[in-house]
């Protein structure tokens, strides 16, 4: 069974059981699968979250035009069609509430800030150097804080966190400003 195939029963069984009762042996044994081939593709429970947020990621990177918006709007726009990716899940996702300390661990910080660089990237800001790099790790901590509001988001088109990550990258954006003002190398 391929990995993507596994991603997916997977989050169905999350939907089903919730993160804290879902583990990867009873899922290998419910499916029939033996447990090495499992955690070859998905390795911890973590890797069901950075694998799903790889996936859609790699597909609004590949299907995302060059826009002509200014960076904040760009960012928006990418950050929120990678939340229209992942809505098919959300229900699934929303398990994550039970242990928010999960998207506390180095697998999925990495994962959320190797997405946040490449939206930079997309969206022309460079994310090099110190600044860049001060950068991304404001965008991560945006990106994880909408990405909370959203699990717990009913409103109509996502209002609720189309509003929290309109005002986050508003406030970066001035702090952004604010500090370029001030660079000397």
């Amino acid at each position: 069974m391929d990995k993507l195939t596994l991603l997916y029963l997977a989050l169905d069984d999350l939907k089903k059981q919730g993160w804290v009762s879902f583990n990867l042996k009873d899922f290998a044994y419910d499916h029939h699968l033996p447990y090495a081939d499992v955690i070859k593709d998905i390795p911890s429970k973590t890797s069901v979250l950075t694998l799903l947020l790889k996936k859609t990621a790699e597909q609004i990177l590949s299907n995302s035009a060059d826009g002509e918006e200014t960076t904040k709007d760009q960012l928006l726009d990418l950050i929120l069609q990678h939340l229209d990716t992942l809505s098919p899940y959300q229900d699934s996702l929303r398990s994550l509430k039970e242990t928010p300390l999960i998207l506390n661990t180095l697998s999925v910080w990495r994962t959320v800030e190797s997405i946040c660089k490449a939206f930079m990237i997309k969206a022309n800001l460079r994310p090099a150097g110190i600044l860049g790099h001060i950068k991304v790790q404001a965008l991560t901590m945006i990106y994880l804080a909408t990405f909370l509001t959203w699990l717990e988001d009913d409103t109509f088109g996502t209002e609720t966190t189309l509003l929290f990550l309109d005002k986050r990258l508003r406030e970066a954006e001035n702090l952004s400003t604010y500090v370029d003002q001030f660079r000397v190398f």
